[in-house]
């Protein structure tokens, strides 16, 4: 039944496609009498299809989400530790430029909140090189990452 019912629909549309070419509804189109393009999956042998219903479908291999992530998550730490080295080399002029009476305190509120900063970077580090190794076991070697650390993060 299946195949018949598919015979019939492949008929009307031939039909469908005679009658609009004798009536000239397929006359001055878009790139009518150029050779069609290239199909960028006809190289990839066996894989072909698969190529081609990917591309066709705008799918992306996991791996490729993952390195998107990892790189967004790479940048926000990076601006992260930035952001707190700046921190650090202002509020270090600031005690430089405070009365005697009040460094103590500054000094101290400073290095808490340094710690603070500190252990939520090691936190991401951690997350960020957790992530890394995740789309290392997806990727070839010579797409592999290299795991990070606030040292590297810094250049």
């Amino acid at each position: 039944m299946e195949g018949e019912r598919g015979h019939r629909v492949a008929r009307r549309v031939e039909e469908a496609l005679r009658e609009l070419e004798r009536s000239g509804g397929l006359r001055d189109l878009p790139g009518e009498g150029r050779a069609l393009p290239a199909d960028p999956d006809a190289e990839a042998g066996a894989a072909w299809a698969a190529r081609h219903l990917l591309r066709g479908a705008d799918a992306v291999p996991a791996w490729v989400e993952l390195r998107r992530v990892v790189d967004e998550r790479t940048a926000r730490l990076r601006r992260r530790v930035l952001a707190h080295a700046a921190w650090l080399a202002d509020r270090e002029a600031l005690l430089r430029s405070l009365p005697a009476d009040r460094i103590l305190d500054a000094r101290r509120a400073t290095e808490r909140r340094d710690e603070r900063v500190r252990l939520e970077l090691a936190r991401g580090v951690d997350e960020l090189n957790a992530l890394i190794r995740r789309y290392d076991l997806h990727v070839v070697p010579a797409l592999q990452l290299p795991q990070v650390g606030l040292d590297t993060l810094r250049d």
